[in-house]
């Protein structure tokens, strides 16, 4: 299927024809190609193929984002952004429940149910977080895992992470506007 980008590309290539003069068009053709290039960017190309395998397993799941687009900026930072306008009350992502971590299943998780058992939720910073990432840890070393398309994509480092900024990169933000 023919996605937005190409199709607002090759709109605009037509209207171009109709009337070769109108700047208006070819500034907006360049735009439309400038984000399709973008969004179709992936500098790694098993990067790339890991998305589209997640991506094939959420929709086969029953997942729907085609409202959605995702895009890859480096091995630790990627973005989501709305592929189109979207009209208030229109839902934008659905997700079903079994292709959900949920906490529930985090906390009756084997390292899940110790932590709880030992009141771990009252002492951590985060517990949800805490409880959460140890699931997937545990899914991680799984040989086979229901999650494995979705943690195959998750990145390897978290360099841009607050908590592992140098001391220089933690003192210029405590002077910045960015500091809460």
């Amino acid at each position: 299927m023919e996605g937005s980008a190409e199709k607002a590309i090759n709109l605009f290539e037509k209207a171009i024809e109709l009337d070769p003069s109108s700047i208006e068009m070819k500034e907006k053709l360049a735009f439309a190609r400038e984000e399709y290039k973008e969004d179709s960017f992936v500098p790694v190309p098993a990067e790339k193929a890991r998305f589209e395998v997640m991506f094939k397993w959420m929709r086969d799941g029953g997942s729907i984002f085609d409202k959605l687009k995702m895009r890859y900026y480096a091995a630790d930072y990627r973005g989501v952004h709305a592929s189109r306008d979207i009209k208030k009350g229109e839902t934008i992502l659905y997700v079903p429940k079994q292709e959900i971590i949920t906490l529930e299943m985090a906390m009756e998780s084997p390292i899940g149910a110790l932590m709880h058992a030992r009141n771990f939720r009252q002492r951590l910073i985060s517990p949800k977080h805490s409880f959460l990432a140890t699931y997937v840890m545990q899914e991680r070393r799984k040989e086979v895992s229901f999650f494995d398309k979705y943690i195959d994509i998750l990145p390897k480092a978290f360099d841009n992470f607050p908590i592992f900024y140098t001391q220089e990169e933690r003192t210029w933000l405590e002077g910045s506007p960015f500091q809460d």
